[in-house]
């Protein structure tokens, strides 16, 4: 599993929705867990494939797959870690890692 790729994939209301851009006011959670998604990347020393997609437009995939309706939605190989918050980066990393 170490030379896998993790796939993560966060759906965010932010940012461009189709035609519709709506203003980081508005979730400001949004941007801060891209952020951390992006650190924790870095620190856990793994390689990803991190998709950052609009919720508006990909609304049905989170809630299908995994009951998770509040942006932002961030999905670790198929695993739902957070959704309506920003963990710390430790969790985030450790669902990266695998670790417990």
């Amino acid at each position: 599993m170490e030379g896998e790729n993790v796939k993560i994939t966060l759906y965010k209301f932010t940012g461009w929705q189709g035609i519709l851009k709506i203003p980081e006011s508005w979730c400001r959670e949004c941007d801060l867990l891209v952020r951390a998604t992006e650190r924790a990347i870095e620190s856990s020393g793994r390689t990803a494939d991190f998709n950052v997609k609009p919720w508006f437009l990909w609304f049905w995939k989170p809630l299908f797959q995994h009951k998770a309706m509040h942006a932002p939605i961030l999905v670790v190989d198929g695993k739902l870690v957070s959704q309506g918050i920003v963990p710390a980066d430790s969790e985030i990393e450790s669902a990266i890692t695998g670790a417990p």
